[in-house]
Formats: structure tokens, C-alpha cells, sequence
């Protein structure tokens, strides 16, 4: 069968929809005004991303970096203005051309009050990109210690370990492993390469504002990577929040936290904020009485300095410096770091992660949509880790530069972006002894365009044109249409090409608690990464988002599919035999694809309990060299509860179940009788919970997750033989470590 070309359909789309349209009107049918922010001393200070909209009207546009916007004119007189920590606000702009809008926390000046109630996660049914907000309130719903553990109450990302030694956790979309996934840190790319498992621990959940999830293709703006999704973290800003914010944590296992985060105005243009985190596991534990810890011993810190600076020619910028360490033990229950092991297997890991990033912008104070933005990152990532006998290291130098410029055409019905990036890749990376060094460097131009022609209508086209220097030149097409028949239903299509480079060690480091052999069929050549070419996948979605009012409640419903074929890709192979992982390319006539469905809820059953409910189905075949299988360890069903109360008194209880199903194990038959697997794990349920006692400025949290103790019982193949051939602690299906119960406290000043 050949493989799946780029459609037809949407490279004719996207070439019609180029920005060389004639655009209607001028800026004269613009209703325009700047929205403001008393804070302290009553100064006012611009609200960056604040939705603004006509009252009967799904169209909307945000503030700038100036806190100014636009938006044509429709008739209508009243106006709304959205924003996070405010009430929304309705405002009467007859005779007007030009408003003022100051926002008080609790007061609403010249405005006509509207009751709404912002939920914890926001589903956007103005977006054309398929866009789910998850804010402060959702993260605290569950312990949330980092980024890796900030999604147990969301069914759109599922997470599992890697295998029954390290306790690394990863993030999969679309039954798709991490990797595939494009992580951000305020739009600037984060968490690539070798960093892409054990980065997710270096973003402490106390450092996070909120979360942006997206699933499919993105913009193109972002990169030429993302095959499954993006998830964007929004970090807490220099400029806004509270001035200092403590939070401790401790758990049953052993795992304590304390996190302090400060931020401090050293004048009406600089801002600064530090935030910290330290954490360690100290305890030994063997809850299945294998001879193996079910967690690292751990130790770790991170830190992160933030500012801001602005003036008042609509210049703004920010400047990041971030250091984190991990170092971890793991293994047998006698093993000692640093020490004469004989005849006893360990982990030992040491991580650093060091970066600076920053933007540069400048908005135009006359013309509101147009500016211009740019991005920079330097950063180092390093691992010394041994798994037993096997030696694993790397080193990776990364240097990132983006170039933004947007305007409108015409109006604002005409929105266009376009730019460059560049990057610079320095890895070195040693597996016992193979050296698998490599320098990528790539280079593009993107532009995309934004066309809404009514409030029904929005198309999203970007194409860009990148250079790498050694998968030399490709396009990236991507495709976003919204439509929306009537107010409370929105239809979503999207289309379009992803590519990224399979760090073949780090994205399958879970295997290296094993003693299968490492067998890499380079067949592309020697300049290539491992021999082996780029992954190229499509992706293709559709969604249904439907709001229902049930009286004078509300409920989101969304149904949505979506399909990702691998034109080329790097095959991890443990099909052949249960002793070798093989990697190799995906043939010319194979195939490798996912489809993902996925049907969910979100309800207000009452004034004080939420709902959500959610069911997935992944269909995730290979086409592996002993025919096409079901890719390992992926739940083709799935279902999804979580239920949220709140008292008028400050507590407030969460429930959440997960039932995963049966998963196809890799096959062990050739095994001794007693060292094989079975051919498909059972199904089963996880239940978390957690109870919080909320006042003004303190909150104390008590919970549980895995609430009823259901762990996988052999997790480790011939645990009492670890340098033997048959030992394996990859193969893991379900927790190992059981019921875990913590507390914690947060305040705020």
C-alpha cells in the first residue's frame, strides 16, 4: 500500500487563501479602546489578552501588549470584556468610537453587571484552532507537584510510566507517546529532545498560571513540530498575581515539597519575580516485595527569575534565567550510590537543565493590530545515567530565535502573521559504546492568515518553508476552519504536516531498565540521526462542540475524531524478540497511523457540583517486519469521570475515576514458562480524590489517588535475575507504587 500523501484538497485551500485578498472597509469602521487594570496607588496598568466582544456575538478580538484592541463595528451597542480573575463586564457604547475600560476585581465601572461563573477548564468555542484552557482552579484540584501530573483531572491526556524502576512519568495524546507532542513555555519551544521525559518534573505545578491544549496541528508559527498536539504553559508573570506565594507537600511515600515564589515592582516599568522549588523522596519502599524500589531515592531543586520591562513608546520585553538538578537512585533495595554493588542492579541519574529566554516586542500605540515580536533561547540539557551494566549520557546545546510581525489587511476580518525562526541543535549522546553525536541546524519562513468574514466563518492557512541541514528542504502546510450555524454550536476542521526527529534512546529511555539489546538497522545513511529519517506524519480532525442550556444551567458538549498517518518514521520494535528492541525505518509500502475518538461532557449539574465525563477510543497500528499489530501498551478504550463540589463555606471535594482497558502486552512466549507474560493486561479502575478547606489567603488539601490500592502485582520479568537475559521492567500497564495519600497547604500574600 503507498504511503499518504499530502491532500490535494488542502494545498488547493491553502494557495486560495493567501493573503492576497482584497480586503473591504477601512479602519474608520473600527470600534476601538484600551483596557486598563487598577492596581496598587491606583495606578493603571494595560491588560494583556483580555476577549472583548459584541453582546450577541460569537466574534471576538484580544487586547495587545498595550491593552489596546479593535473590532469592527456590527450595530450592536453593547460590548463585552473578558478577562481571568474578573467578572465579565457589559459596557454601552453608543456615540462611541473610542472607550476607556478599567477593570477592579468586584467593580464594574459604567457597565451594565452580567452574572458568569468562569470554569476551571474553558472549552473555546471562538477559536478555529481546537483550544482547551485549563486555569489555576483546575491544577488545584489534584496535588499537581509538576507538569508531568498537572492533567489527572482532563480526559484529553492520558498518562502512564515508563517502566517499573525510574518513576518517570510521560504525557500521550491521541494514543500517541510524548514526544510527538509540541511542549511550549509562553509559546517558546520547551521540553525538546532529550529533555522531552524528564523535563516535564523541571515545571513545578506552583510555577504554572494555566495550560493551553490543543490537539492536532497548531500554528504554524510554533514550528514545523507537533504531530499529536501542544500543550502551552502560561507561567506566572513578574507583573501580576500575588506578591508571594508559599505551598508545602508531603506524601505517605516519603515525597516532599516546599515551593516559594516572590514578586516585587521596582518601578511602574520593571517588574521581577522568583520562583523556587525543592523537593525530595528519601524513603526506600517495596510495596510488592520484588527486591526493587518502586520509586527513586530523589533529590531536586529548581529556579527561575523572571522580568518584565516595558515603556511608553509600546516597547515590551521579558527575560527568563532557569536552573534545575534531579539526581535519582533507583534499583534493588540494597543498592548504594556511589558504592561497590556486587551482584545488585541500580539507576543512577544525574540531570541539569539550564536556560535563558526572552521576547522583544513593540505594538503600534496608533494602529493596535499591528506589531511586532521576536524570541530568543539558549539552553543546556545533560544526563550521566547508568541502568544496571548499560552506561546512558548525553548533552544537549540548543540556541532559538523567532521573528513575528503581524497586521491586518484591510480590517481586522483580515488578519495576517508572518515570520522566521531559526534553530541550532548540539547533541552528544553515548549508549555504553556507541557514539551517536549529531548537530541539527534549520531555518524558515512561515506566514499565516486569519479570515472571518462573518461571526460564523473563521479560516486559519499557514504554510511555512523550512531548511534543515540534514533532512534539507520541506513545507509544512496546516489548515484550520471554524463554523458555527447557530450560537451554541461550533464544527471544527483541521489538516495538516508535522515533522521531528526521533531521539531513539531518550524517547524510549523506559527500556533501558532492561537488559534486551539496543539493535539500530541504519540504512539511511551515516549523516542521518541513527541512520534514520525525519518522522513525517499527517494530521486530519474534526470536532462538534455543542453548548446546552438546561435552564439556568449550562453543559459542553464535544465529539471530535482525529487521524494521524506517519508518511516516514523510526519503528521501535518489540515484536521479534522479548531479549532485543529493534529500530529500524518504516518501510515504503508500510504504514503506521492513530485515529483517536473522543466524546465528553462537561455539566453544571447544580450551583455547586460540575461534571465531566468522557470516553475515548485509540486505534494505533505498525506495520512492524513480522506483520501490522496494534502498537503495545495503548488502551484502545477508555472512560473518563470527574466530579467537582463546592461549599459556600470553603471546601470543596473532587472524585475522579479512570477505567482503562485491556492493552496488548509485547509478546514474551519464547520466555521460560514462568518468566512470560500474559498476551493482554486485564481492564481496570483508578480512583483519586482529594479534599480542600479554602480561606481568603490559605488553603489545606488532603488526598488520595489510586484510592483503592489496584496495582500491577509483576511488574519486573525475572526480578531476582537482573543481569540475567530475561530481565525486563519496561513492560508496564498499570501503577506499581499503589494508594498514595498526601497533604498540603498553599498561601497567598
Amino acid at each position: 500500500m503507498k504511503k499518504v500523501k499530502a491532500p490535494g484538497l488542502l494545498v488547493g485551500l491553502l494557495l486560495l487563501c493567501t493573503p492576497f485578498i482584497w480586503a473591504q472597509g477601512g479602519a474608520d469602521k473600527e470600534f476601538r479602546g484600551i483596557v486598563q487594570e487598577e492596581v496598587k496607588n491606583e495606578k493603571l496598568v494595560p491588560v494583556v489578552g483580555a476577549q472583548i466582544y459584541w453582546a450577541k456575538s460569537q466574534k471576538s478580538t484580544f487586547s495587545g501588549q498595550d491593552g489596546r484592541f479593535s473590532l469592527p463595528k456590527t450595530g450592536e451597542r453593547l460590548l463585552v470584556v473578558n478577562f481571568v480573575g474578573f467578572e465579565a463586564d457589559t459596557l454601552d457604547t453608543q456615540d462611541s468610537s473610542f472607550m476607556e475600560i478599567t477593570l477592579k476585581k468586584g467593580v464594574n465601572l459604567e457597565t451594565v453587571e452580567v452574572t458568569y461563573e468562569r470554569r476551571s477548564t474553558e472549552i473555546s468555542m471562538i477559536n478555529p484552532i481546537n483550544l482547551e484552557t485549563m486555569g489555576e482552579e483546575e491544577l488545584f484540584k489534584a496535588a499537581c507537584c509538576n507538569l508531568s501530573e498537572s492533567f489527572e483531572t482532563n480526559p484529553s491526556v492520558d498518562m502512564s510510566f515508563t517502566d517499573a524502576v525510574t518513576g518517570t512519568r510521560q504525557i500521550e495524546m491521541l494514543g500517541l507517546a510524548g514526544p510527538n507532542v509540541l511542549y511550549t513555555v509562553e509559546n517558546i519551544p520547551a521540553l525538546e529532545g532529550f529533555s522531552a521525559l524528564y523535563g516535564l518534573s523541571f515545571v513545578p505545578g506552583t510555577w504554572i498560571e494555566s495550560i493551553q491544549l490543543s490537539k492536532g496541528v497548531g500554528s504554524v508559527l510554533n514550528g514545523y513540530g507537533g504531530i499529536s498536539g501542544q500543550i502551552n504553559v502560561e507561567e506566572k508573570k513578574a507583573e501580576s498575581g500575588e506578591n508571594n506565594y508559599l505551598n508545602a507537600y508531603y506524601n505517605a511515600l516519603s515525597r516532599t515539597e516546599l515551593n516559594y515564589n516572590h514578586r516585587r515592582e521596582l518601578s511602574d516599568k520593571v517588574s521581577t519575580a522568583i520562583l523556587t522549588h525543592a523537593g525530595m523522596r528519601p524513603r526506600r519502599i517495596d510495596v510488592n516485595d520484588d527486591g526493587f524500589m518502586d520509586q527513586p531515592e530523589q533529590l531536586e531543586y529548581s529556579v527561575l527569575n523572571r522580568w518584565r520591562f516595558t515603556n511608553d513608546k509600546g516597547w515590551r520585553s521579558r527575560l527568563v534565567l532557569e536552573s534545575s538538578m534531579l539526581d535519582q537512585v533507583a534499583g534493588q533495595m540494597d543498592y548504594e550510590k556511589d558504592k561497590d554493588n556486587l551482584n545488585l542492579w541500580g539507576m543512577e541519574s544525574r540531570v541539569q537543565n539550564h536556560s535563558v529566554w526572552a521576547k522583544l516586542g513593540k505594538v503600534n500605540t496608533d494602529l493596535p493590530w499591528r506589531s511586532f515580536g521576536s524570541q530568543y533561547k539558549v539552553s543546556y540539557y545533560s544526563q550521566d545515567s547508568e541502568f544496571g551494566n548499560r552506561n546512558y549520557n548525553n548533552i544537549q546545546r540548543n540556541y532559538f530565535a523567532n521573528f513575528i510581525y503581524q497586521s491586518i489587511i484591510g480590517n481586522t476580518n483580515h488578519v495576517i502573521k508572518m515570520g522566521a525562526s531559526g534553530k541550532w541543535d548540539v547533541r552528544d549522546e553515548r549508549l555504553d559504546g556507541m557514539v551517536l553525536d549529531r548537530t541539527e541546524k534549520s531555518a524558515g519562513v512561515y506566514s499565516e492568515y486569519a479570515f472571518s468574514p462573518s461571526e460564523a466563518f473563521d479560516i486559519v492557512a499557514g504554510l511555512r518553508i523550512d531548511y534543515h541541514n540534514l533532512f534539507d528542504w520541506f513545507v509544512t502546510p496546516r489548515l484550520h476552519l471554524r463554523y458555527s450555524p447557530a450560537e451554541l454550536t461550533v464544527f471544527r476542521l483541521s489538516g495538516g504536516r508535522a515533522q521531528r526527529t526521533a531521539d531513539i534512546i531518550s524517547d524510549n529511555m523506559g527500556l533501558l531498565a532492561s537488559n534486551r539489546d539496543f539493535l539500530i538497522d541504519a540504512q539511511m545513511g551515516a549523516d542521518l540521526p541513527y541512520g534514520m529519517p525525519a518522522t513525517i506524519a499527517w494530521n486530519a480532525g474534526f470536532g462538534w462542540t455543542q453548548g446546552i442550556v438546561l435552564g439556568d444551567r449550562t453543559a459542553t458538549f464535544v465529539a471530535e475524531y482525529y487521524r494521524t498517518s506517519f508518511t516516514e518514521a523510526v519503528v521501535v520494535d518489540r515484536e521479534q524478540s522479548p531479549q532485543e528492541v529493534n529500530f529500524y525505518a518504516l518501510g515504503e509500502e508500510d504504514q503506521a497511523f492513530a485515529n483517536s475518538y473522543q466524546a465528553r461532557i462537561d455539566m453544571e449539574w447544580s450551583d455547586k457540583l460540575d461534571l465531566r465525563l468522557a470516553y475515548r477510543h485509540y486505534d494505533v497500528q505498525t506495520d512492524y517486519r513480522v506483520g501490522r499489530r496494534a502498537n503495545p501498551l495503548v488502551a484502545p478504550h477508555r472512560f473518563f469521570a470527574n466530579a467537582a463540589y463546592e461549599t459556600s463555606n470553603g471546601w470543596s471535594f473532587d472524585y475522579t475515576v479512570n477505567w482503562i482497558g485491556e492493552q496488548r502486552l509485547p509478546p514474551t512466549q519464547s520466555n521460560p514458562d514462568d518468566l512470560r507474560l500474559i498476551e493482554r493486561s486485564p481492564d481496570y479502575f483508578l480512583h483519586n480524590t482529594q479534599i480542600t478547606k479554602k480561606w481568603p489567603k490559605f488553603d489545606i488539601y488532603l488526598g488520595s489517588s489510586n484510592l483503592f490500592d489496584f496495582r500491577q502485582e509483576e511488574a519486573i520479568i525475572a526480578a531476582d535475575s537482573p543481569f540475567g537475559a530475561y530481565f525486563d521492567a519496561s513492560n508496564i500497564w498499570a501503577p506499581v507504587q499503589g494508594r498514595n495519600i498526601y497533604l498540603g497547604f498553599r498561601t497567598k500574600w
